[in-house]
């Protein structure tokens, strides 16, 4: 079955996933976002944003919100280019407009390729769980190496060994600055994997918009920033901004700033190093996995 697949995977997680089960060689198109493994770095880049991920946080919201409003797509993707590619199967999502192109738009595009039929795969994770349920579904239709899962769930024990014994720690993970978020989704499972205990999080659910009031008024040992999209230098910069505003003025704890692009909100193979960066956050003493520096520093 491998010899002919030619894959496209629409978003990073989805790229990630496909190597990490044996498939990055048959991965013929990617989106723009797509930069893991380094391997697939020279495949055909298939989207596009109308996005200006340069612009400062509350532009990027505004223009996120503004395009929903008027029912505008925030990705594009190049039917001539993907139609070329002659794809098998296409890897895209559905669980978020504003993080990757739509399952709409891309069912609407490949219905405009003429003669062909490739198969799509969505990804809708909202829990840690879904995650890995969604990396085996993808090994099964494709072919791929399912004990991968396992693997990652191994090393999820391992942590956890590790933290063995250690209080759980009240965490305020924040993902967005300006306005503030509450984390959502699988943020508050990668929490309580590192012997945490998220605060104002909506687990499974989107980020919650909040209030200074709120933010004044929550207790928390740290405050993780996990701003969707930015890597570690440009989430301490928007972490730092933030936090000489009047919103963010009440908040009484240490704040954190992590790589939230590279782990955190990306539902895939990474997120177990999410959790070892959690863990050396909240636990210093005894989780030590050489993440500090370069996927998460203190403010």
């Amino acid at each position: 079955m491998t010899g002919a697949l030619r894959i496209v995977c629409l978003l990073p997680a989805a790229t990630e996933i496909v190597a990490a089960v044996g498939l990055a060689d048959h991965i013929v198109g990617v989106s723009h976002e797509c930069d893991q493994p380094a391997s697939i770095r020279d495949r055909a880049v298939l989207t596009s944003s109308s996005i200006d991920s340069s612009k400062p946080s509350a532009e990027i919201d505004n223009t996120v919100r503004e395009r929903a409003r008027q029912a505008l797509t925030l990705y594009d993707l190049d039917l001539e280019a993907l139609a070329a590619l002659r794809p098998t199967h296409i890897v895209t999502q559905d669980r978020c407009a504003a993080c990757a192109i739509d399952l709409a738009s891309v069912e609407r595009v490949v219905g405009e390729m003429a003669g062909q039929q490739p198969a799509i795969i969505s990804l809708s994770p909202a829990r840690l769980g879904d995650v890995f349920a969604d990396m085996r579904r993808v090994a099964s239709a494709l072919g791929g190496d399912a004990l991968v899962v396992d693997e990652l769930e191994a090393r999820i024990g391992a942590i956890r060994g590790v933290l063995f014994g250690q209080p759980a720690k009240p965490v305020f993970a924040v993902e967005w600055c300006d306005p503030p978020m509450a984390s959502g989704h699988w943020i508050s499972d990668v929490v309580e994997a590192a012997s945490g205990e998220p605060v104002l999080a909506q687990p499974g659910e989107k980020a919650q918009l909040l209030s200074a009031d709120e933010i004044a008024s929550t207790e928390a040992d740290v405050a993780v920033f996990v701003p969707c999209g930015f890597d570690l230098d440009r989430a301490s910069s928007e972490t730092r901004k933030a936090l000489t505003e009047p919103t963010w003025a009440g908040l009484a704890m240490p704040a954190v700033a992590v790589d939230a692009n590279r782990y955190f909100t990306r539902p895939g193979p990474g997120l177990v190093d999410s959790i070892e960066i959690m863990a050396e956050i909240l636990h210093p003493a005894v989780a030590s996995f050489g993440h500090e520096g370069r996927g998460w520093r203190p403010l």
